[in-house]
């Protein structure tokens, strides 16, 4: 009796984490890329880093940039959910063909970042630090 109690509440202690996991990959799944909270976050980045004494010229900043596009354009479908939000369609960049999806999220982020992201406060911040 005892034994068939442990066992009841083993598999449903199982069954429990199975269902935690399961709810974890369904929120992911339906994670999509959003332009407007990676400009964001990435302002949010930039500036922590500046703060921090971790950048401390354009050069820095607009490597961190580069950065974080890498490793928002790494796996395959968050390339494609890139490329769907920013309406990146064109394989060609400056007389140059692009040759793969990461590729073309890589560029069209990239290009969307420079122009939305406001450089002059980044620019401000750092004088105001180095005053």
């Amino acid at each position: 009796m005892k034994q068939h109690s442990y066992l009841n509440s083993y598999f449903k202690s199982i069954n429990n984490l199975l269902a935690n996991q399961i709810n974890n990959l369904k929120t992911k799944i339906m994670e999509t890329f959003n332009k407007y909270q990676f400009i964001d976050e990435l302002n949010k980045v930039i500036i922590e880093e500046i703060e921090n004494g971790n950048c401390q010229s354009s050069e820095d900043y607009y490597t961190l940039m580069h950065e974080e596009i890498d490793r928002a354009c790494i796996y395959y479908a968050d390339c494609f959910d890139i490329c769907k939000e920013l309406n990146a369609t064109d394989f060609t960049i400056y007389d140059d063909r692009i040759t793969s999806i990461n590729e073309l999220a890589y560029h069209a982020l990239y290009e969307y970042s420079i122009n939305e992201m406001d450089v002059n406060q980044f620019d401000g911040l750092l004088e105001t630090l180095n005053a």
